[in-house]
C-alpha cells in the first residue's frame, strides 16, 4: 500500500465534501505487487484531484470509477478515502446528470466490491450500489440512472444473495456513516430500489438473481 500524508483541512467543494488536504509528497513503498502497486498510485493521484478540484471538474468516467474500486481497501487513509469520495462523485454527480454516460465504466468497479468477500468493503459497495440507483432524484432525469443499470442487474445481483440473509450490523468509518442496519437490510433496500425505479420486468430479473427475495409490487 502507497501510503498517503494527510494533513485536516477545510475544502469546501460541496456542502457534504470532507475535509481533507493530500500533500505534496507522498513516500511510496513498494511492498506490493505491480497490480497492486498500479492500482494505488492511480488511487493516490484521484484523491489528490479530488481534495484540489472542485467536484464538478473531475472526469466521472475516470475517476468515479477509481474510487468505486479502492472501496475494497482495508487501510486508512485510502479506505475511507475511498468510500467518501465515491459517496461525494455520486451525490453530485447524479444530481447533475454526470452519471448516465459512464455507467458501463462505473460497474465493472462497483462489481469489485461486491464481490470483494471483506464484509466492510460490500457494505460500502451495496451503500454506494443504493446511491447510484436514487442519485437522480432532484433533477428532471429521475429515475434513469436506475434505468441505465436494469441491464447490469445480472452482474451485480447474484452476489446480493448472499449477504440478503446477513443480520451482522455494518458500521463505516468516515464523514458518511452508514446508520446503523443489518447488511441484509441494505440488501434488500437496494433489491426494493431496483423493482421500483428499474423500469418494467426489472422485478423478474431480481427473482432470478435472488430467488428468496419478496416483490414489493403489486
Amino acid at each position: 500500500m502507497l501510503p498517503i500524508c494527510i494533513d485536516q483541512g477545510v475544502v469546501g467543494a460541496s456542502k457534504r465534501h470532507i475535509g481533507w488536504k493530500v500533500s505534496e509528497q507522498c513516500k511510496i513503498q513498494c511492498n506490493n505487487s505491480e497490480t497492486k502497486r498500479h492500482q494505488s498510485i492511480l488511487l493516490t493521484y484521484s484523491i489528490h484531484f479530488y481534495v484540489k478540484c472542485s467536484l464538478l471538474a473531475l472526469d466521472y468516467g475516470y475517476h468515479l470509477p477509481m474510487f468505486l474500486t479502492g472501496l475494497v481497501e482495508t487501510d486508512p487513509p485510502y479506505s475511507f478515502l475511498s468510500f467518501e469520495g465515491s459517496i461525494d462523485m455520486i451525490l453530485v454527480g447524479g444530481s447533475q446528470n454526470r452519471l448516465l454516460t459512464h455507467v458501463d465504466k462505473i460497474i465493472p468497479a462497483l462489481k469489485l466490491g461486491l464481490q470483494s468477500g471483506h464484509r466492510n468493503s460490500v457494505s460500502k459497495a451495496v451503500y454506494c450500489f443504493l446511491l447510484l440507483l436514487i442519485c437522480d432524484e432532484a433533477n428532471p432525469y429521475n429515475g434513469a440512472m436506475a434505468r441505465a443499470i436494469t441491464p447490469y442487474l445480472r452482474r451485480l445481483l447474484p452476489t446480493l444473495s448472499l449477504y440478503i440473509n446477513d443480520t451482522h450490523k455494518i458500521g463505516t468509518e468516515g464523514a458518511y456513516q452508514v446508520e446503523e442496519r443489518s447488511l441484509g437490510g441494505l440488501v434488500e433496500e437496494v433489491l426494493e430500489t431496483c423493482e421500483r425505479r428499474g423500469g418494467p420486468g426489472v422485478g423478474k430479473i431480481v427473482k432470478y438473481c435472488v430467488p428468496t427475495y419478496q416483490s414489493v409490487l403489486k
